[in-house]
């Protein structure tokens, strides 16, 4: 951003303090329906005014000492919140009527606002009360199928920096608040603000706050710096916000905002109240302000903790409506006749802390089933004794809403922490406060429930297991001596297990103790049959002790349990390929944990039997996944080697092996180029050892996404890309950070080594929605790749065009991407293929997508004038098809100059002005040329106030007073000339302009429009006669 000279804002006369700050910009692509009033024009908010006026007037007077303070309350904000999930129809207005059962007559739509560009995707709404003289604004939330939200979401709420919708609910906002304001100082009113939302929504009504009472647009610049006055203090109730508090932080920094030497004030002050529901990992992405409560969402019931990832039933608006007593417009009660509510003092933040609501506090029906499990089996001090409250609920049959007592909440959020584990994927996962111990937390649960689950609350940990899990070898050899020669008690002692299905053996392997399992082995003293057994037993997930010494990667315990079968080979075998409830064999844990040397130890066991050896390592576990599988994933390059030795020349067998696929269609192949991984490449394809066909068969192989390795390594994202986003209409362009895999690209051309046909066909192949390698390429700005991809056609020129001229179903070619993505190299290359072939190269650049737009338009709205020089000079002097070349449009009625002149790029606009050479005829026509809004270049500028291009345009006319003022006059399809426009945005120095165009002509009636003040002395001074100025728009002069 280029700096700015502060001391120029002249602060006398402006209602902005210095310094200012470009972030927030004014939307000017809001729209408002034609059927409601369009506050984007000051025609439309005059006529607004006069209706509101008109409307007050005719209300009963009343003293506002006598005025009923009746507020919107919950319910009603949480219902608003909801309707602006509904699209607006003018067929269609009585879904936007509040008429529901429980909601206050007297409410009514005032307009809907929404930018529906697909990188914006912004939609509110504002509603009225005359009676009560109440607004209330409404932001919707995240759609899943709208990138702009998309967007939003990842940069504002988790970046906290300024999205395009950011910048429209801030313009609609302001909007509403000036007309209110005006009608609050012309009369006898004041209105109260209130502003609402749910998800996205939440956090953008947040922002609006924050924008409504210390923000207003900078004169003369379309952007919101900080107000002087006093703004509106809006009352602000959301709903699942995803916490505002660091943008209003990040804001306050932009903005050097007044804080009346009051810490923190502009963020403390805010009136904003939020309702957040739990599980939710919505509400968790960032800290909170003001009034936070936790609402209970109780129909909906989760069976275990584990369950504690984002359930977008809790998130939704519907079911948060469904909290609400309709009658009471409040949140429903509990069976005590308490509000199930609680006002938490930090959430997600750091201290955990709530506090209760109402006098009987949080009860024990408020825990889930979960919770009360860990609570019960904690000890506690009950009358000077410790007890297990499970003891304490039978033994004094205390009653459940008193148990709640012994606990406070900070304790309790510690309790959950500590003792809720689980895994997720290979990862051990503890359950901490920011990212779900409030899971399930407050699920009723009635008496019967827990008097069922009392008895499951024991452990089953002996003392043998306690000495195993702790290492206590000596421990372990006292208790095994007590039996005394009593082996059949000792054995069923070792063998006993604890509610996890663990005997000692299982704890001793899993804590790597190999003392004490030997000395579990002895116990059984050359009793091999009851020995086997007990070393194959097997947990309540399927896992025995050899599962647990593949995931820990202890070598010497594996070797103790191998030895245990003393020679039995078949048995041995047997105990290898058991597998858990997952599929899981002890091979495949022990790949899954990249430990060689057990997967070595295991492969030793079959001692040369290679045909049940390679059924083993063949064998796949639910996912499909074989061993080999697993060792792509984690990349291991050493286990993939092992688990190719195994075959020892049987090529046909190893081909077999390595082709095989998951259940998603992988194999090998593929997850290695998803992971990147060179080497594991390098060594399946070696396997292949000069069988060429075999080969190519095998990397062109797909999966059931259509996916080829060579997919995955020119972008391994893509496909999660393409699942999210690609069906729903985003293409990649919208995407950024793309990542480059050059090397493994190079590996598998060398695949095909010389067969051009079958290379060609493969690099074309392309996903079902027309995506190609080289449109991934060209989306990634990855200029390498899209070399190796030309060379690979290597002079056959009619093939190689064919291919850069295909297009995914945008109709976007590969030119298209790369004139979006401002890669002059890439444009360069794809010229340089037509070798001289002018006629085809034209008709390649002049090619549309479904828009309408060809490359030349791409690179205009990019600004990128080294790409228009080159996509012009094609042309090499053939003026005539160049004319209609840069004379072309979009669907929007666009043409290269209509796009120049929105983007302020003087230097496109003089090049695009030199392709005439003298021909102004043709000139003038062009410049003169309408969108289908009746918008010319010269409407864009005036707007713009960009008085160089302005200049430019107006000295095509070369003297030609007559056309020239006829262009200046002309209007688009609101009536408005470009003076009008310029007038409108107080753009002195483009009026000044204009106004020279007449040279001393004092007459013209279409000078008479409203003003400036700036703009009226101006025009005073050269018609001399005030009298000339009348105050009135006349649209149809």
């Amino acid at each position: 951003m280029a700096s700015k000279d502060l001391n120029a804002v002249e602060t006398n006369e402006s209602d902005i303090f210095p310094p200012y700050c470009e972030k927030i910009k004014v939307d000017l692509e809001l729209r408002y329906p034609k059927d409601l009033f369009e506050l984007n024009f000051d025609e439309s908010k005059n006529e607004l005014k006069q209706y509101l006026k008109n409307v007050l007037e005719q209300r009963t007077p009343k003293d506002p000492l006598d005025r009923e303070a009746i507020y919107p309350l919950p319910y009603h904000l949480c219902m608003i919140a909801s309707k602006v999930y509904q699209n607006y129809n003018s067929k269609e207005k009585e879904k936007y009527e509040l008429n529901e059962e429980g909601f206050p007559s007297g409410w009514e739509l005032l307009t809907i606002a929404s930018n529906p560009s697909l990188s914006n995707g912004y939609f509110g709404a504002a509603f009225w009360h005359p009676e009560r003289e109440q607004v209330i604004i409404a932001h919707r939330g995240t759609e899943p199928t709208n990138v702009g939200s998309l967007w939003t979401d990842f940069k504002s709420v988790l970046k906290n920096d300024v999205s395009s919708q950011i910048n429209s609910a801030v313009t609609f906002t302001h909007h509403v608040q000036q007309v209110f304001a005006d009608i609050d100082r012309e009369g006898k009113t004041h209105f109260q603000m209130f502003i609402t939302g749910h998800s996205l929504g939440a956090w953008l009504a947040q922002v609006c706050t924050f924008s409504m009472k210390y923000l207003t647009i900078v004169d003369k610049q379309e952007c919101f710096g900080e107000s002087k006055k006093k703004g509106y203090h809006a009352h602000t109730v959301v709903f699942d916000s995803p916490g505002c508090k660091p943008m209003l932080l990040q804001m306050k920094d932009w903005y050097y905002v007044r804080n009346d030497n009051v810490e923190n004030l502009p963020i403390n002050s805010l009136d904003i109240t939020s309702y957040l529901s739990a599980p939710n990992l919505v509400n968790t992405c960032n800290t909170h302000v003001g009034k936070i409560y936790r609402v209970f969402i109780d129909f909906l019931h989760k069976s275990s903790l584990s369950d504690f990832f984002y359930d977008p039933q809790t998130h939704s608006i519907n079911n948060i409506l469904k909290t609400f007593d309709k009658n009471t417009g409040l949140f429903k009660k509990n069976k005590l006749g308490n509000y199930k509510l609680y006002e938490v003092i930090d959430w997600p933040g750091n201290t955990d802390e709530y506090k209760e609501t109402d006098d009987e506090g949080f009860t024990w029906d408020d825990l889930s089933e979960v919770t009360q499990k860990v609570l019960l089996n904690r000890e506690i001090v009950f009358h000077e004794q410790e007890k297990k409250l499970s003891d304490l609920v039978e033994e004094f049959n205390i009653e459940y809403r008193e148990i709640a007592k012994f606990f406070d909440f900070h304790s309790l959020i510690k309790l959950i922490n500590n003792e809720n584990k689980l895994e997720i994927g290979d990862k051990p996962y503890g359950i901490d406060k920011l990212e779900g111990a409030y899971v399930d937390l407050f699920e009723e649960v009635n008496h019967e429930t827990l008097k069922s689950n009392l008895n499951t609350f024991k452990t089953d940990y002996s003392i043998l297991h306690f000495a195993a899990r702790k290492g206590y070898v000596e421990i372990v050899e006292k208790l095994i001596a007590v039996f005394n020669s009593d082996k059949v008690a000792l054995i069923e002692f070792v063998k006993d297990k604890d509610i996890n299905g663990w005997s000692a053996m299982h704890i001793a392997a899993s804590t790597n103790s190999v003392e004490i399992v030997e000395k579990l082995i002895a116990v059984f003293n050359g009793d091999k049959v009851a020995l086997i057994e007990f070393v194959k037993d097997k947990d309540i997930n399927g896992w025995s002790a050899m599962h647990i010494a593949a995931s820990t990667n202890n070598v010497e315990i594996v070797e103790k349990l191998i030895a245990v079968f003393n020679g039995d080979k078949d048995a041995l075998i047997e105990f290898i390929k058991d597998i858990d409830k997952d599929g899981c064999s002890a091979m495949h844990i022990a790949a899954k944990k990249n430990n060689v040397e057990i997967v070595v130890k295991l492969i030793a066991v079959f001692n040369g039997d290679k045909d049940v050896l390679i059924e083993i390592i063949k064998d796949k576990n639910k996912d499909g996944c074989s061993a080999m599988h697993i060792a792509a994933k984690k990349n291991s390059v050493e286990i993939v080697e092992k688990l190719i030795a195994v075959f020892n020349g049987d090529k046909v067998a190893l081909i077999e092996f390595i082709k095989d696929k998951d259940k998603d269609g992988w194999s090998a192949m593929h997850i290695a180029a998803n992971k990147n991984n060179v080497e594991i490449v390098e060594k399946l394809i070696g396997v292949f050892n000069g069988d060429k066909v075999a080969l190519i068969e095998f990397v062109k192989d797909k999966d059931i996404n259509g996916w080829s390795a060579l997919h995955f390594a020119t972008k391994k994202i893509m496909l999660k890309l393409l699942k999210n986003k690609y069906k729903d209409g985003c293409s990649a362009m919208h995407i950024a950070a793309f990542e480059n895999n050059v090397e493994i690209v190079e590996k598998f051309i060398a695949v095909f080594n010389g067969d051009k046909d079958a290379l060609i066909e493969f690099i074309k192949d392309k996903y079902k929605d027309g995506c190609s390698a080289m449109h991934i390429a060209a989306f990634e700005n990855n200029v390498e790749i899209v070399e190796k991809f030309i060379a690979v056609f290597n002079g056959d020129k009619d093939a190689l065009i064919e291919f850069i001229k295909d297009k995914y179903k945008d109709g976007c070619s590969a030119m298209h991407i790369a004139a979006f993505e401002n890669n002059v190299e890439i444009v360069e290359k794809f010229i340089a293929v037509f070798n001289g072939d002018k006629v085809a190269l034209i008709e390649f650049i002049k090619d549309k997508d479904i828009n309408g737009r060809s490359a030349l338009h791409f690179a205009t709205k990019k600004n990128n004038v080294e790409i228009v020089e080159k996509l012009m000079a094609v042309f090499n002097g053939d003026k005539v098809a160049l004319i209609k070349f840069i004379k072309d449009k979009d669907i929007n009625g666009w043409s290269a100059l209509h796009f120049a002149t929105k983007k302020n790029n003087v230097e496109i606009v003089e090049k695009l002005i030199a392709v005439f050479n003298g021909d102004k005829v043709a000139l003038i026509e062009f410049i003169k040329d309408k969108d289908i809004n009746g918008w010319s270049a010269l409407h864009f500028a005036t707007k713009k106030n960009n008085v160089e291009i302005v200049e430019k345009l107006l000295a095509v006319f070369n003297g030609d007073k007559d056309a020239l003022i006829e262009f200046i006059k002309d209007k688009n399809k609101d009536g408005c000339s470009a003076m009008h426009i310029a007038a409108k945005k107080n753009n002195v120095e483009t009026v000044e302009k204009l106004i020279t165009v007449f040279n001393g002509d004092k007459n013209e009636r279409w000078l008479k429009f409203k003003t400036s003040e700036n703009i009226d002395k101006m025009l005073i001074q050269f018609l001399n006669d005030p009298n000339q100025i009348v105050w009135k728009i006349d649209n149809k002069e």
